[in-house]
């Protein structure tokens, strides 16, 4: 008897894998993302079909952005790391990019990367709870955690590397969570992710990351604008009780809890007014200046790659730099060396230089024009092939990628890229359905 593997059940694996699979794991020189990806790609090479979806009509410079990295990691890296990134970056997305040709696939597609996200939503609020990160109770010890208290709360990352990290993963789900709610007919499937959008709302403030919760914020509000005024301020209105009448038993149970929230407070205007900033870190041993450290990456960045400016230090270089060093008459010393770049602009511009850099932007321009156009086209040819009501997919795209691109300037992109990455072959997948369905009324 012949055993037969079905591709829909291979893509759909590997899907609801990707986002769980933490990045930080590894057996040997591969992590575990890199090991789901290569698994996947044996398994889909196994049940090819030879029914490629073209990749033109795209846009060539994320192709291109995708092979000069992949480029890159062939010299600057050893084979195996550089077979790894290859799968796990440029193979997959023209596979993804390639095998998403039906509507059903697409809005499979969209349900299980909600299904995955639902799952570490729920793990993020047991992590936030319990203060254990399950991930990182399955590691083998090699791997260095971020778990920083701020406002007497753990900032939650379950399977990723960082808080902010998580949070714009998070502002991914939130969007797609809500095209999905605009167009799900059934109400048992519209309560589900009812469901799913408040634990990831509650994710993304457990990560307590102000930018990106400002951003995530700001987009939602554009989607719920999109959707009606009406609507609009009886969701609002209908969250703000809710939130009053949680904080409210919150403060019976604890009565520390109005000043908590205080705090959180002035988190947030401390991006306004570094006055603020004095006014919640006393409490919790919080970094008051922060910004201003962001601010002087740029110039310890740019004296590092001195004489490197073009193609970098290289895929496997890390940042190292000396900030100041203290030696007191006691034979008491202090020395802060800065090791993390926390600018996804700067990282790049450090590892692969202008050029990298260059191919960058223009990739994210890029994409940012792709979704224009077809936004356009779409609204002239009148297209309803996905049964869209006030959402359609370019639209939350474009918000979505705009608050990405802008959230970079204070995170490093680390393991999002996959997040990324993926939602990028999606927005192609999703007009080439589009243009397909144009093409049949022609």
């Amino acid at each position: 008897m012949k055993f037969k593997i079905n591709l829909k059940s291979v893509f759909g694996s590997f899907i609801f894998l990707y986002p769980l699979t933490p990045w930080y794991l590894n057996i040997g020189p591969l992590n575990y993302v890199n090991i789901v990806s290569i698994c996947f790609i044996i398994m889909w090479i196994s049940c090819y079909n030879k029914n490629f979806s073209p990749l033109m009509h795209t846009n060539v410079f994320f192709w291109i952005y995708l092979l000069v990295y992949s480029l890159q990691a062939l010299f600057d890296t050893t084979l195996v790391k550089a077979f790894a990134y290859i799968s796990a970056q440029l193979v997959v997305c023209i596979i993804v990019a390639s095998e998403i040709k039906t509507k059903k696939l697409f809005q499979y597609t969209l349900d299980t990367l909600i299904a995955a996200g639902g799952i570490l939503s729920i793990l993020g609020i047991i992590e936030g709870i319990t203060k254990v990160n399950i991930f990182q109770m399955i590691s083998n010890g090699n791997a260095e955690f971020y778990n920083e208290i701020r406002l007497g709360i753990l900032r939650i990352a379950t399977s990723f590397s960082h808080p902010i990290v998580y949070c714009n993963y998070l502002c991914f789900l939130s969007a797609i969570i809500a095209y999905r709610l605009n167009n799900v007919i059934s109400d048992k499937r519209r309560k589900i992710l009812r469901l799913i959008y408040v634990a990831v709302i509650i994710n993304a403030i457990l990560t307590l990351s102000r930018s990106t919760l400002l951003i995530l914020a700001i987009e939602q509000i554009i989607i719920a604008y999109k959707l009606g005024i009406v609507k609009l301020w009886k969701k609002v209105f209908s969250i703000g009780i809710t939130l009053l009448l949680i904080v409210f038993v919150l403060n019976l149970c604890e009565s520390s809890i109005l000043n908590k929230l205080q705090n959180i407070l002035y988190m947030f205007l401390s991006i306004l007014n570094e006055k603020y900033s004095s006014l919640y870190s006393v409490d919790f041993g919080m970094n008051t200046n922060a910004v201003g450290n962001r601010l002087d990456l740029y110039n310890w960045v740019i004296s590092t790659l001195k004489g490197h400016e073009l193609f970098g230090m290289g895929t496997s270089a890390k940042f190292s730099y000396l900030v100041y060093g203290f030696e007191s008459t006691l034979n008491y010393s202090y020395t802060w060396i800065k090791t993390s770049i926390e600018n996804e602009y700067l990282y790049n511009y450090f590892i692969h230089g202008i050029f990298g850099l260059a191919v960058l932007v223009l990739s994210y321009v890029g994409n940012l024009y792709y979704l224009l156009k077809r936004n356009i086209f779409q609204k002239k040819s009148k297209i309803r092939k996905f049964d869209e009501k006030q959402l359609n997919f370019n639209f939350i795209a474009l918000v979505v990628l705009v608050g990405y691109y802008v959230s970079l300037f204070s995170v490093s992109q680390s393991d999002t890229v996959r997040i990324y990455n993926i939602f990028v072959c999606l927005i192609f997948a999703y007009n080439y359905i589009q243009r397909t369905e144009f093409r049949k009324t022609l």
